[in-house]
């Protein structure tokens, strides 16, 4: 999820769905890709009243990242994302993300 507020206004962009995780040559890094829905959300607050609204359509995510596993069941490590949705004809949108994370497995 990507946030921007200026001057009374915030903009929303997020891309969310299932997934699939690949490590290549049994190491730590890995390649990920997924398909789901993007959505954007808007506000604007002016005097007291807040106008907001919001769309979604088709996203996609890729990223790639280590991971070190720490035990058994837990890993940690940096990931980087790029995220794209198109809501509607006139509006799309592109983000990147650099995460730190914390993966646990069952």
């Amino acid at each position: 999820m990507w946030t921007k507020n200026v001057d009374n206004e915030t903009w929303t962009f997020s891309v969310g769905g299932p997934a699939l995780t690949y490590y290549p040559g049994g190491t730590g890094f890995f390649v990920r890709g997924g398909v789901g829905v993007g959505t954007v959300d808007y506000s604007l607050e002016q005097g007291g009243v807040t106008i907001s609204a919001s769309d979604d359509g088709f996203g996609f995510l890729v990223a790639t990242g280590y991971e070190w596993r720490l035990s058994h069941k837990f890993a940690l490590g940096p990931q980087f994302d790029y995220a794209h949705a198109k809501v509607n004809d006139n509006l799309s949108m592109n983000y990147f993300n650099f995460t730190l994370g914390a993966n646990w497995y069952f």
